[in-house]
């Protein structure tokens, strides 16, 4: 119990710094950008994401599902040099698409291209980190990132450089150097050479966390560009600027899957009459979280907001309640998913999210054909209601084939434990 809530607590921690990295990015170039500049931020900020969730889904995912209880560095090494191929792949693209694109986009791309394969590096290192048993050593290096960041970033204020492309520069600088320090902390080089071998010996797990992560990524792209085409970039730069406001929440719902799930795993085999409290305990602890932030980013005073986000503070305004209401409701999903997850529920699990991917763009879209950035959101909560209600019967079903096997199983697993 006592390694478990060590690990726990590492984890946690190492989320929230690598949230913190993110936040003072997107915080700072809204802070010093118009709501049409940030919308195009936002735009090229959706594509190193969507190479994230490539890297993570090819890499990291099928790294923690099995090398974590027999933790391997040849398989360390494959991970890393899948994200520095991975990201010279993807710079070629960016590079190939700047030339088409129109000024501001432009140069935002090309940034994107230089820092790419050193901010993927650094991610795939903490989950090798973390099937490791070290979360600390991730946390170490988050940390090591946040305070060069806040050095750089201190010195582009000081100096006057806080649009967009000089921060997103500064900001991917500072993340190969986290990813240099990773592999002084491995002692450890990355194997770009291994990658394809890794793709082909875990393609039946990589392939279905790949299309699971495309779905959702692809899906956020398209809430973008569906935001921006029906309603225009500022509205875009609203809804975003909504979104950094409460990223304290999604950095929350993040970092409880990757503390539930094998804590949950463990709790299902040792004790498996307590799922279903604990279960609640999850959904109501979540949803309170996602209510008490929105409460508080309402009421906050417009000094703050103005401090935080200056021009855009005014425009997020009208998107905080039904971001509030919406995040609320995606917190039901995130504690059936770690249900799910913890009984290898995997064709249930995919099928939410796969409609989540489909729904989400379509919501948003409409919303905003209708009424802005305010009738995104609506559409978005919409949307994360009709997905509460699937997530509850997929985790319903769960607990019922939990308490059908109880009578069997827990006299035997309990006084083991």
């Amino acid at each position: 119990m006592r390694n478990a809530t060590s690990r726990a607590s590492w984890t946690v921690a190492d989320h929230v710094l690598s949230s913190l990295s993110n936040f003072a990015l997107s915080a700072l170039v809204a802070r010093g950008s118009s709501p049409e500049t940030f919308g195009r931020f936002t735009l090229v900020f959706t594509l190193y994401l969507l190479a994230l969730g490539v890297s993570r889904a090819l890499g990291a995912e099928p790294l923690l599902s099995r090398f974590s209880a027999a933790f391997r560095w040849e398989a360390g090494a494959a991970v890393t040099g899948l994200a520095v191929a991975l990201g010279a792949a993807a710079a070629v693209a960016l590079g190939l698409a700047a030339a088409l694109a129109p000024a501001g986009v432009r140069e935002l791309l090309v940034a994107l291209a230089l820092i790419l394969p050193g901010l993927l590096l650094q991610d795939a290192w903490r989950y090798v980190f973390f099937a490791e048993g070290q979360p600390r050593r991730a946390m170490l290096n988050d940390l090591v990132w946040l305070l060069s960041q806040a050095v750089v970033f201190s010195l582009l204020v000081l100096s006057h450089r806080t649009d967009a492309l000089a921060l997103c520069l500064g900001w991917g600088a500072t993340g190969g150097l986290a990813a240099i320090f990773g592999c002084l902390q491995a002692r450890l080089l990355p194997r770009p050479r291994a990658a394809w071998r890794w793709i082909r010996e875990q393609r039946d797990l990589a392939v279905r966390f790949l299309a699971e992560s495309m779905a959702l990524v692809g899906s956020g792209q398209l809430v973008v560009y569906g935001v921006g085409a029906s309603a225009g970039l500022a509205a875009l730069g609203a809804l975003r600027s909504g979104q950094i406001v409460f990223g304290p929440v999604q950095m929350l719902l993040t970092a409880t899957l990757a503390v539930a799930i094998p804590e949950g795993s463990r709790l299902v085999r040792s004790h498996p009459r307590a799922v279903p409290i604990a279960y609640a305990c999850l959904v109501l602890s979540l949803v309170g979280a996602c209510a008490a932030w929105g409460i508080v980013v309402v009421a906050l005073p417009d000094p703050w907001g103005l401090a935080l986000l200056r021009d855009n503070w005014t425009a997020s305004q009208s998107v905080l309640p039904g971001l509030a209401v919406s995040m609320a409701l995606a917190a039901v999903g995130v504690a059936a998913l770690v249900l799910l997850r913890i009984r290898g529920a995997a064709r249930q699990s995919s099928r939410a999210r796969l409609l989540a991917a489909a729904l989400h763009p379509i919501g948003a879209t409409i919303g905003a054909a209708v009424g802005d950035a305010r009738g995104a959101v609506v559409g978005l909560a919409v949307v994360n209601a009709i997905l509460a209600v699937f997530w509850s019967t997929f985790a319903s079903t769960e607990l019922r084939s939990i308490a059908r096997s109880v009578p069997n199983s827990v006299k035997g697993a309990e006084t083991s434990a």
